[in-house]
């Protein structure tokens, strides 16, 4: 679990308008590497998080999935 505090969304450009804030909650990460040498990786990493604008009820699903390649030195 991680704890998520004081979330925004900002806009700028074209979207300078958008300017949101949401309530703290907490979200969940799995994460798994696989190692092709002692030096080099390939990590994929899956967050769950679930937003709620400040004020509101209305809702907004921050889910997400990332890859990653990784050289240690």
């Amino acid at each position: 679990m991680q704890l998520i505090n004081s979330a925004k969304l900002r806009g700028s450009g074209v979207a300078n308008n958008i300017n949101l804030s949401f309530d703290s909650t907490t979200g969940g990460i799995i994460e798994g590497e696989y190692l092709f040498s002692p030096t080099m990786g390939v990590k994929i990493r899956a967050v769950s998080e679930k937003f709620t604008r400040t004020g509101t009820n209305i809702k907004a699903d921050g889910n997400h999935v990332g890859l990653m390649f990784n050289v240690y030195l």
